[in-house]
C-alpha cells in the first residue's frame, strides 16, 4: 500500500539527528526522500559511536546521490533537483547553503513552490542565530535540565535526545504544512525550526504556570513533581522492579481501595500539598507483589494510569511494538538484521510501510542524475571532472 506521502519528493541534505528524523518520517509515509551527500558519504556514517548508529536508523528508505555542491556542475545538480521537488531540507547554520549558491532565493528561483525547510539551533531571528547548538544545549538553555532531577541535585539532562527528537517532529509538521499550502495556493514557504523553541514548546503548561504566578513547580524526582492535583504521581518500587503510577479525583478512589489491605487506610494529602505520608503508605502497598501483578490489578480500575518502568531490552521483545510498527527490523552492514524504531504513526489501522534498507553511498546518483534529464555523456563527464 502506497504510503499517504506518496509521489512528494523530499531533496535532503540533513546531517545528525534532528534534519534526518524529520525527513525519515516523511520517508516511513510514503515521500522519495533523495539524501545529498559528499561524494565520500555523510561523515556520520564511519563513527562507530551513537551518531553511527543514529545514521542507520534514520536514513531508511532513503535514496543517496553523492556529489561536490562547491562546484558549478554539483549546484546545477541540486537546482534541477529542487525544481522537480515538493521541499529542501537542511540543518546547516545561516551562511552555509548561501555561500554554496543554494540559499531560499536561489532554490525558489528554481522552483517558486518549494518548501525550504531549516532545522536551527536558535532559530532564524535574535543574537543568537548564527551559533550552533546540540541536544545538551537546547535542553539547559530551553529549561529542561532544570526542571529534570531531584531538588538538590545538579541540572540533569534526559537519557535521550529529546531536543532532537522533538525539534524533528516539529520540523515535519512544518514541511507537511509547507506541502499543503503550496498545493492549495502555489506558494512556496521557507520553514525554520529550531531547538531551542521546541524545547519551549515542550513544557507550555510548565512555563505558562510560572507566568500566571504560580512558580515553577518541584522538580520532576522519580516523577512526582509532575503532580498536578493531590493525586498520586510517580515511579514506586515493587517487589522485583518498578510501576508508574498516576490518579486523581475519583480515580484515587480506585487506586487506594486496590491497594489497601485489612489494616490501617490509607492516609490523605493534607491541605499544605504535603504528599509526603500518602506516598509513603503507597510505596509500602506496592513492595508486596510483582510489577506485572501490580499491572493486571490495577488495568481494569477508571482513570487510573498504571505502567511498567522497562528498560529497552523489554521494548524491542514486546508483541504490541512489533504489531503496532513501533519496532521493527533493518539491515545493517556489519551488525547484520536487527530490531531498530519504527514510525509511531498509524494509518487505517495499519502500521506504515516495512522501512526497506539504508542506501548505500551515492547508489542512485545515475539513476537520479538519467531522471533529472542527464545523458550518459554528462554523466560520464560530471564523474570525471569529480562533481559526482
Amino acid at each position: 500500500m502506497a504510503g499517504p506521502l506518496a509521489g512528494v519528493r523530499i531533496v535532503d541534505f540533513t546531517l545528525y539527528q534532528q534534519g534526518p528524523y524529520a525527513t525519515v518520517m516523511l520517508a516511513d509515509m510514503g515521500a522519495d526522500v533523495v539524501k545529498v551527500e559528499r561524494r565520500e558519504g555523510e561523515r556520520t556514517r564511519a563513527y562507530q559511536s551513537w551518531t553511527g548508529v543514529a545514521f542507520y536508523t534514520n536514513n531508511r528508505r532513503k535514496r543517496s546521490i553523492a556529489l561536490d555542491a562547491r562546484t558549478p556542475g554539483g549546484r546545477e545538480i541540486v537546482l534541477r533537483l529542487a525544481a522537480r521537488s515538493h521541499a529542501l531540507v537542511h540543518n546547516f547554520r545561516p551562511g552555509v547553503m548561501e555561500r554554496l549558491g543554494l540559499g531560499y532565493g536561489d532554490v525558489r528561483g528554481a522552483n517558486p513552490t518549494i518548501v525550504y525547510a531549516r532545522a536551527s539551533g536558535w532559530g532564524a531571528r535574535g543574537p543568537r542565530a548564527r551559533q550552533a547548538s546540540v541536544d545538551l544545549i537546547a535542553q539547559a538553555a530551553g529549561g529542561l535540565m532544570s526542571r529534570t532531577g531531584f531538588e538538590g541535585d545538579p541540572p540533569l539532562p534526559l537519557g535521550a535526545a529529546v531536543a532532537d527528537q522533538l525539534g524533528a517532529i516539529h520540523l515535519c509538521a512544518g514541511i507537511a504544512a509547507g506541502i499543503v499550502r503550496a498545493a492549495r495556493s502555489g506558494e512556496g514557504s521557507e520553514v525554520d525550526v529550531s531547538l531551542f523553541g521546541s524545547q519551549i514548546a515542550l513544557q507550555g503548561p510548565e512555563i505558562a504556570a510560572h507566568s500566571l504566578g504560580r512558580g515553577a513547580g518541584a522538580r520532576a524526582g522519580a516523577g512526582e513533581g509532575l503532580r498536578r492535583t493531590g493525586g498520586v504521581s510517580g515511579a514506586f518500587p515493587t517487589s522485583d522492579g518498578w510501576i508508574a503510577l498516576a490518579a486523581d479525583g475519583p480515580a484515587l478512589d480506585h487506586l487506594l481501595a486496590a491497594l489497601a489491605d485489612a489494616g490501617e487506610g490509607p492516609p490523605r494529602a493534607g491541605a499544605s500539598g504535603d504528599h509526603a505520608s500518602l506516598d509513603a503508605w503507597v510505596r509500602e502497598r506496592l513492595r508486596e507483589r510483582t510489577t506485572a501483578a501490580w499491572c493486571e490489578r490495577l488495568a481494569p480500575l477508571d482513570g487510573v494510569a498504571a505502567g511498567p518502568v522497562r528498560r529497552y531490552a523489554e521494548i524491542l521483545a514486546d508483541p504490541r511494538s512489533r504489531a503496532n510498527g513501533y519496532v521493527v527490523d533493518l539491515d545493517h552492514p556489519a551488525w547484520g538484521r536487527r530490531p531498530v524504531v519504527g514510525s509511531p504513526i498509524v494509518f487505517d489501522e495499519m502500521p506504515l510501510a516495512e522501512p526497506g534498507r539504508v542506501p548505500e553511498v551515492g547508489e542512485s546518483t545515475e539513476l537520479l542524475l538519467e531522471e533529472l534529464g542527464y545523458g550518459w555523456d554528462e554523466i560520464t563527464a560530471l564523474r570525471e571532472s569529480s562533481v559526482i
